[in-house]
């Protein structure tokens, strides 16, 4: 499995601020990252994000024509 390999680190206070505004968050419910705790952080974070019930890791595989039509509208 892929995501087993991937590093993941923590962004201090001021690394969350600076890129609150900057970004998005499509996630899914099921994907490995949120089930260990990263939706928490993100609600935590106060960051922008959408969730995803019943959707992996593989989000725009899953439920693509959603997934492109948000971030066409997130660029707009």
């Amino acid at each position: 499995m892929a995501m087993r390999f991937h590093k993941v680190i923590s962004f201090n206070d001021e690394q969350v601020n600076s890129i609150r505004e900057k970004t998005f968050y499509a996630a899914g419910d099921d994907d490995p990252f949120m089930v260990l705790g990263g939706k928490e952080l993100l609600i935590h974070n106060k960051m922008n994000a959408k969730f995803f019930p019943a959707v992996g890791h593989g989000i725009n595989h899953e439920i693509s024509e959603l997934i492109n039509r948000l971030i066409i509208d997130y660029l707009k």
